[in-house]
């Protein structure tokens, strides 16, 4: 069973068989059930209760032994129905006794300090709210957070008898109670008719049904309820909220869930030996009574705390506290026994912390209850601030040596580190030195199984670790340019991968405390670096480019350090000024044999078009310039010349302008090719207008001095061969060109095509 049970509190049980199946009920309602085996009662055996058997009537054990009491226990020869397991619990008229064992027709036999006491139905039929008084002055204010502090509300009767059960236990204490400032009260009581006067309503605004104020109250400037001191038995008084009066208040717990303090701290190997709960007998101070050994109160005359062994009849550490306070709370404790406290030498201090916490809170040093969750979470929720201190996640062995590798997860392997690199984008691309300069985020994570770490938050910024604490890898980017790489202060965190550990009650704090094998470390920078890059422009301005990152993790061998999982991820622009990111990898290399060596593929697409607009159309300008001369008269040589020469010195500038943009290169490249088919045409075309030129200036002297009469006669029009020499020309330009452009386009499109 899962379950809390609480001391002086009654509780049903009832356990099921029927045959191989079992069912638990408890306080009447459905528990528990399952199987078991088959086996044989023996007859005329002896039934024991209390008490743990080991032997045949014997075999006893005190630490094995039932403390408490016990009442109506029945045995049935058949299974009993749920309806009459809750007509059993709920003590109702006519319930049957056991057939077989009836509790008050039994024969009992009692042994060992064992007594017979006389036992209510009412006491343990009857669910009551179960209150204790605190004989200490307090304001309102502070009555009602003290107890919350104690999973408590201020007591407020439903009815006459609560009424008069809170006045029979807290009348013995009206004396310390009662303020010097008022006449009457003693006890605050949770009522007030602040939000109306005259209409009475608890602190959640709901009305009541029962008061008993001594007169009708009249002022509406009191707006809360007390308790008065006899002779005014069991009357209620209005007075005035705040500070100005303070008195005793009495903490009601609630019946579903009975008030348990826990104590931290002393390093029980059974958990609830350091719980406790509160006991108060009339007219007595509170009492902190164990659930098992250990017993805590106070000695008045010194104003010590005590926690007492009930086991060994000792008192095993004292607390020296302050008037009227309470060692709830992280309290410091001195050892008045060696070895019964965390083996601690007597004399020595013992730092315990005692609070009613639950599993899921966090008990403040003053004994306040947060949620767990608001621990070390960078807001102060604690009133004394103790949740936001000593909130370091790091939590290191003795015996940790921060120089040595983590070993990895299969013994004698290496250790495994995660890669994820965050491409920003690219700052420059520079061909000329054939350089690719990179912004990029670095994130490594790996498990270091030596360490432990407590409070991670989801967020991982907030579980932040001192690089400098703990081993972590060294990153060379192999390929980069040193003296340009810029990178950022490097910021190491946990992620919280895990469900946290089992709570040690030992430790004084209530800490998550997660362990580094499930929960990897995480070390992130952000860089700048200028990377290598042996780039290929024999196809430029149509070429694709392949880059390559290298980093090694340097921290050690490839026998103890090796990449585990690898990711890359681009978040930059795709189309940059000149170029088009296409593709980005990363794989292990085996550049090294040594080290681990991851390589980032990156592959970029030049954006062509530019240059077509700039390089390619002009040129194909220049050259339809430079074939227009062959349609100029052909007297008119000079502006032929003049018209293919000009072409040719312009494209050649043009030419001289793209190749200093460009890194020498013994290889030719797609330019190249097309401009020094331009310059050669236009070469040509400039050769033959002067060609042209000496055969006409031949013709012409050879015509004038056969035809000297005739000097009126045109020569050029008469010149069919040379006419048709530049028809031939023409033609022979277009289909040169045409060739020419037909196999450029052709490889520059496959190459295109294959990227």
């Amino acid at each position: 069973m899962n379950h809390t049970f609480v001391p002086d509190v009654w509780y049903h049980f009832c356990f099921v068989v029927v045959g191989t199946s079992w069912a638990v009920y408890v306080n009447g309602q459905p528990d528990q059930k399952g199987d078991l085996e088959e086996r044989e009662i023996f007859l005329n055996g002896s039934l024991v209760l209390g008490q743990e058997t080991d032997l045949l009537e014997g075999g006893f054990q005190e630490q094995q032994s039932f403390s408490g009491l016990v009442t109506g226990f029945n045995l049935f020869r058949r299974a009993l129905k749920p309806i009459e397991v809750a007509s059993l619990a709920a003590c109702s008229e006519g319930a049957d006794e056991g057939d077989l064992v009836g509790w008050s027709s039994a024969q009992w036999v009692l042994r060992g300090p064992v007594e017979e006491v006389d036992v209510s139905r009412v006491d343990y039929c009857t669910k009551r709210a179960r209150m204790t008084v605190f004989p200490e002055r307090r304001s309102q204010t502070d009555a009602i957070r003290w107890c919350e502090k104690l999973k408590s509300k201020m007591a407020l009767p439903k009815d006459a008898e609560e009424n008069a059960l809170l006045y029979h236990i807290s009348e013995p204490f009206a004396g310390v109670c009662q303020p010097p400032n008022h006449a009457k009260g003693f006890l605050w009581i949770a009522a007030t008719d602040e939000g109306e006067e005259g209409r009475w309503t608890d602190f959640e605004d709901q009305p009541l049904n029962y008061t008993n104020f001594q007169d009708a109250p009249t002022s509406g400037t009191l707006d809360c309820a007390s308790l008065l001191v006899p002779p005014y038995v069991e009357e209620w008084d209005d007075v005035k909220c705040g500070s100005l009066y303070k008195f005793c208040v009495a903490c009601e717990e609630d019946e579903a869930a009975p008030l348990v303090l826990r104590m931290r701290g002393l390093c029980e190997q059974d958990e609830k030996a350091a719980w406790f709960t509160l006991q108060q007998r009339r007219g007595d101070r509170v009492l902190l009574k164990g659930f098992t050994k250990y017993l805590i109160y106070l000695e008045e005359e010194s104003n010590k705390w005590h926690l007492y062994n009930m086991w060994i009849n000792r008192t095993v550490a004292t607390h020296q506290g302050q008037p009227g306070v309470y060692p709830l709370g992280v309290r410091e404790w001195v050892i008045n026994t060696s070895y019964e406290v965390c083996d601690k030498l007597e004399g020595s201090l013992v730092t315990l912390g005692l609070s009613a916490c639950y599993d899921w809170e966090y008990s403040c040093k003053d004994g306040t209850c947060i949620d767990l969750e608001q621990r070390c979470d960078l807001r102060v929720d604690c009133p004394d601030n103790s949740d936001e201190i000593g909130c370091d996640k790091l939590v290191l062995p003795e015996d940790y040596l921060s120089q040595l590798t983590p070993p990895g997860s299969q013994v004698g392997g290496p250790l495994g580190v995660n890669l994820s690199i965050s491409l920003h984008g690219f700052s420059e691309i520079n061909v000329q030195d054939m350089k690719l300069t990179v912004d990029f985020t670095l994130l490594l994570s790996w498990y270091d199984m030596r360490l432990q770490y407590q409070n991670l938050k989801e967020l991982d910024d907030i579980n932040y670790v001192k690089p400098s604490a703990v081993w972590n890898p060294t990153i060379e980017l192999t390929n980069a340019d040193f003296p340009r790489v810029h990178k950022t202060t490097q910021v190491l965190t946990v992620s919280r991968d895990s469900d946290p550990e089992e709570d040690d009650p030992s430790r004084v704090c209530h800490d998550k405390v997660y362990e580094g094998k499930k929960n990897p470390l995480q070390l992130s920078h952000k860089m700048n670096a200028p990377f290598v890059c042996n780039m290929d422009l024999r196809m430029f301005p149509f070429d694709t480019q392949h880059c390559k990152l290298l980093l090694t993790l340097t921290s050690a061998r490839v026998d103890f350090l090796d990449w585990r999982r690898l990711e890359v991820t681009y978040l930059g622009e795709t189309f940059l000024t000149e170029y088009e990111v296409d593709a980005i990898s990363i794989q292990r290399s085996s550049s090294s044999r040594n080290y681990s060596v991851a390589e980032v593929g990156v592959t970029f697409h030049r954006r062509f078009w530019s240059y077509v607009t700039s390089a390619y159309l002009p040129t194909v300008m220049l050259m339809l310039i430079s074939y227009a001369s062959l349609f100029c008269k052909r007297e008119n040589v000079d502006l032929r010349v003049m018209m293919a020469l000009t072409t040719l010195l312009v494209l050649y500038a043009l030419y001289q302008q793209i190749s200093e943009d460009l890194p020498k290169t013994a290889y030719t490249k797609a330019i190249d090719v097309w401009c020094f088919f331009a310059i050669t045409i236009m070469f040509t075309q400039v050769i033959y207008h002067i060609i042209l030129d000496l055969d006409i200036r031949m013709c012409t002297t050879l015509t004038r001095s056969q035809e000297a009469d005739l000097a009126t006669k045109d020569v050029w029009k008469s010149d069919e061969p040379l006419a048709r020499i530049d028809l031939a020309f023409r033609i022979l330009y277009v289909v040169v060109k045409f060739t020419f452009f037909l196999a450029y386009g052709c490889v520059i499109v496959v190459n295109v095509e294959s990227r």
